[in-house]
């Protein structure tokens, strides 16, 4: 992810995530730029609370603006 105002490239990368799995966020805010370039289906869920509860609909492949002002954590996942 990187800062919807910038520009997303190696320098501004606020996270990366390689593998499945549930990630608590720590300082996300505002807009960003959400990339998945996750390979075999695998999409990733936003979710309101920690711990991947209360999720939204998936993302599968591609660039997508989202806004981690309610976010708390991140779910990667195969469909």
């Amino acid at each position: 992810m990187s800062p919807e105002r910038e520009l997303p490239s190696d320098g501004n990368v606020t996270a990366r995530y390689y593998n499945y799995g549930t990630y608590n966020l720590s300082n996300q805010y505002g807009r960003h730029w959400l990339f998945n370039n996750q390979t075999g289906g695998a999409v990733v869920r936003l979710c309101t609370g920690y711990n991947g509860v209360n999720c939204g609909a998936p993302f599968g492949p591609g660039w997508y603006a989202v806004d981690l002002g309610p976010i708390n954590s991140i779910v990667v996942s195969a469909q």
